[in-house]
């Protein structure tokens, strides 16, 4: 294992080095020259971080001695649910990279492509439970508080504000009400991710508030191509209001129930499947 270890180290140096430049080229060779073996592919891609260059995790899809079982690893590591909703041999996702890996693992799969070998793998490990991503039950939860109010064209006007100036606003705001407004229209502002941040930086923001933040960066994001569950893996201030959601960080302040919010309802719909996952994808290896 040791041995092992010490090649994936050397490799993930590399990358975050800019040692392999980012070029199929390169890594393809480091991958035959060092990552030889179907055992040894099979660790790099059970201990790659995605973040760090989705080509390697493509390479080793590709890899004319990736495992079966490597390849489904892959496979339902890249969460081929939430891909469902667009057309296979389509490129409708932000994310791709893993849109198309999928597809280069069922297409080799349907042709057994992929080597015979000892090692196993089980999908039920990674497999959602119910096919597919939706938002976590505890984000739906109503949250009691009082009533506000909201002034559209106002937000429109300070989402017009320099960057600077915006986050002197968000942040020395002493108005519980306005916070919420401004969170409320997150949409009219171009960078919804630090409007977030100074958002629930603010010590005035409360519960109500930052759940609707939470649902309306949900809604943002989606308008720029995002799933909901890419959201949750990319963005963090989506991670940091949803940790700060479910620990009960926020005090009780204005109220705000998600699943009658109008603007909520197309993060509420379940998306069409334009395509199934085959049952042989979900067999042990």
């Amino acid at each position: 294992m040791d041995a092992k270890q010490n090649l994936f180290d050397e490799l993930e140096d590399k990358i975050v080095n800019g040692e392999l430049l980012n070029t199929d080229l390169l890594m393809s060779k480091e991958l035959q020259d060092k990552f030889n073996t179907p055992e040894l592919l099979h660790f790099l891609a059970d201990n790659w971080n995605w973040d760090n260059d989705i080509a390697i995790i493509r390479l080793i899809s590709e890899s004319p001695i990736c495992s079966k079982a490597t390849a489904l690893m892959i496979f339902w590591l890249a969460q081929p649910c939430d891909y469902t909703q667009y057309k296979l041999r389509s490129k409708q996702s932000n994310d791709d990279d893993v849109f198309e890996i999928i597809q280069t693992i069922l297409n080799r799969f349907k042709t057994d492509d992929y080597l015979e070998t000892s090692i196993t793998y089980n999908p039920q490990n990674d497999m959602p439970k119910d096919g597919s991503f939706e938002v976590d039950d505890k984000m739906k939860i109503a949250v009691d508080g009082v009533d506000t109010w909201v002034h559209d064209e106002y937000v429109k006007k300070i989402s017009s504000y320099a960057t600077s100036e915006l986050e002197r606003e968000i942040k020395n705001c002493k108005d519980i009400d306005y916070l919420n407004m401004i969170a409320d229209g997150l949409l009219y502002f171009n960078d919804a991710y630090n409007v977030g941040k100074w958002i629930i930086d603010n010590p005035l923001c409360d519960k109500g508030t930052a759940l609707l933040l939470y649902w309306r960066l949900l809604l943002y994001f989606q308008k720029r191509g995002f799933s909901q569950q890419e959201s949750m893996n990319k963005f963090d201030i989506v991670k940091e209001v949803y940790h700060k959601l479910i620990t009960d960080f926020f005090k009780i302040g204005i109220k705000y129930s998600p699943l009658i919010d109008p603007q909520n309802s197309n993060l509420l719909k379940k998306p069409l499947a334009k395509w199934t996952i085959p049952e042989f994808m979900k067999r042990s290896i």
